[in-house]
């Protein structure tokens, strides 16, 4: 039995993120309450003339679809709205589980989807959702868990980081970001400083202090947004393998620890699947995301592939 209905169109949407410019994924959303569950209803239309065309690509027939690994920030956001948090609070998420990213999500076009929310325990938020279009509605799905802080303990919420060893390096090759078919602050690599071999792989990138989303994740504190890592995995990639007609179609499989300058573990993410396609990579699913650090502007770090198997 539904016990209430709100509806948040985009004036409202503001009123409960944080977030702003840029990072808004959101048109609008009913919140619903059952005696079951609460549940929230979603949609977003992008284009090339919007603030949030940052989270645009090429695509195969070349038109623009929406960067896959965005799909997971747009159920994110959609969880928040459907979350009583206290005003002086701010909602950040710890992993991310069986994420799956069927096609593409063209540009102009509707999409709308749906999350659930799960039970949690004390501070902590679970929700699982899915993302499509009217032609097929499940184009993206997975699972997300967060934690609610307040806003004064963004800057200290995390335990003593894990410190971890830093890869062997043994080059330094820098990307050329106009190779890529997006926006170049999109491109979340700089350089290759340990090419393809043995299984692994090693990138490194500098969140720059300019950059765009720094706006509004979060305003006046701002930390990279977790998807950000995840699509650190699909450019190495497409460096790696995009340009070698060899690998054109094939999956790239492993595992990746984000890994700060100063042996920080930041992220680890768990039997990552990428399609390589001509001058690009798709982020096909992951097992798991487990963010442990935050990133901050100006911070360094390796984005370490191992295990990888191409097939």
């Amino acid at each position: 039995m539904i016990l209430s209905t709100d509806r948040y169109d985009a004036d409202g949407i503001l009123t409960r993120l944080p977030h702003r410019f840029e990072n808004v994924l959101l048109d609008q959303v009913d919140c619903i309450k059952t005696d079951v569950d609460t549940r929230g209803e979603f949609s977003v239309t992008f284009s090339p003339d919007q603030p949030r065309a940052i989270f645009l690509q090429k695509i195969d027939d070349g038109k623009f679809g929406i960067i896959r690994t965005a799909c997971m920030e747009i159920l994110a956001l959609a969880s928040i709205i459907c979350t009583d948090y206290p005003d002086d609070g701010v909602i950040i998420f710890a992993s991310i589980s069986n994420f799956v990213a069927n096609g593409d999500l063209p540009e102009g076009t509707l999409l709308t989807g749906e999350v659930v929310k799960l039970k949690g325990k004390g501070n902590f938020v679970r929700c699982r959702g899915f993302i499509g279009t009217a032609v097929d509605p499940q184009l993206a799905s997975g699972e997300l868990m967060a934690f609610i802080i307040p806003k004064s303990q963004l800057d200290d919420h995390a335990s003593t980081p894990k410190i971890v060893d830093i890869p062997t390096l043994t080059h330094t090759l820098p990307i050329d970001r106009s190779a890529f078919h997006k926006s170049p602050d999109m491109v979340i690599c700089d350089q290759i400083r340990k090419p393809y071999s043995d299984g692994t792989i090693v990138g490194q990138y500098q969140y720059p202090a300019t950059h765009p989303l720094t706006k509004g994740h979060f305003p006046g504190n701002p930390i990279m947004m977790g998807i950000m890592q995840m699509l650190a995995i699909e450019d190495v990639c497409t460096v790696t393998f995009a340009q070698d007609k060899t690998t054109i179609g094939k999956i790239v499989a492993g595992q990746c620890q984000i890994i700060r300058t100063d042996g920080a573990l930041i992220a680890e993410i768990k039997n990552f699947e990428v399609e390589i396609n001509a001058d690009r990579s798709s982020f096909l699913s992951t097992k798991k995301v487990v963010f442990r650090e935050s990133i901050r502007p100006k911070d360094t770090f390796l984005i370490y592939l191992y295990d990888i198997t191409v097939t």
